[in-house]
């Protein structure tokens, strides 16, 4: 369904989606390498597309919301477990919350989480940025993704929370039927980077049956992947003749 009135941003640029949930950006300055645009609105994760850029063209970009359903509640003190969509749980321990100004926080943490099934024929409009990351050694790859967890943290008044330093959450992630066969047994974990709009490479994730299981110090969206640095950029113009 379209969405309107979301507010789509790019660098300093501004607009708004109308009826049919369009938008256009015009004359603005992009990244070579890594151009992108955000969209927000309430009672939705924040939208990011990422893509190449070449001056003077057109570039048409498609990006589908998620909405933002509470998926539940854990007590800041003593910690909790939240069930996601499809399978995903996320493992919260004691104490594990501070405020954005960095003080311990122990009341009801509100937890807005959604899993992204890697198998999912719309994954390339709801995924955030898009399946490229830069690795520990700076160089970028290609991802080939195994499942995606994304989750944010209020408090009961809506404010955002952070984990605590020295604290880890766990995050279980299902491995769809579909690959199970060719997902190996640990693999690299990213992260989704919203300042850079990028993925970047951030510890393992180490698999037990169908589920991957990694350890996250902080929320954004997570992404357990093969990443394949052996690919091509191709740029054409298709013609009729």
């Amino acid at each position: 369904a379209p969405v309107a009135g979301a507010v789509v941003t790019s660098g300093t640029a501004t607009a708004v989606t109308n009826a049919i949930g369009m938008f256009s950006l015009v004359n603005i300055s992009l990244s070579k390498n890594n151009g992108s645009v955000t969209v927000t609105k309430p009672g939705y994760f924040k939208g990011v597309r990422s893509f190449k850029t070449s001056a003077g063209k057109d570039h048409q970009v498609k990006i589908q919301l998620m909405q933002k359903l509470l998926s539940g509640t854990v007590n800041g003190a003593s910690g909790g477990t939240i069930n996601s969509n499809g399978g995903a749980v996320i493992n919260f321990p004691a104490n594990a919350f501070v405020t954005t100004a960095g003080a311990a926080y122990s009341g009801t943490v509100n937890v807005y989480s959604r899993w992204i099934d890697p198998t999912a024929n719309n994954l390339p409009y709801i995924v955030p940025g898009d399946l490229r990351g830069v690795g520990t050694n700076g160089g970028e790859s290609i991802l080939q993704t195994y499942g995606m967890v994304g989750a944010e943290i209020e408090d009961a008044s809506g404010n955002t929370l952070s984990i605590a330093s020295g604290k880890t959450a766990a995050i279980n992630f299902p491995v769809p039927a579909a690959i199970a066969a060719s997902a190996p047994a640990s693999i690299a974990l990213w992260h989704f980077d919203n300042a850079s709009a990028r993925w970047k490479e951030e510890g393992t994730a180490t698999k037990s049956g169908s589920t991957y299981t990694a350890q996250v110090n902080k929320f954004s969206f997570w992404n357990c992947d093969i990443a394949n640095s052996n690919f091509i950029v191709l740029d054409y113009t298709l013609i009729n003749a």
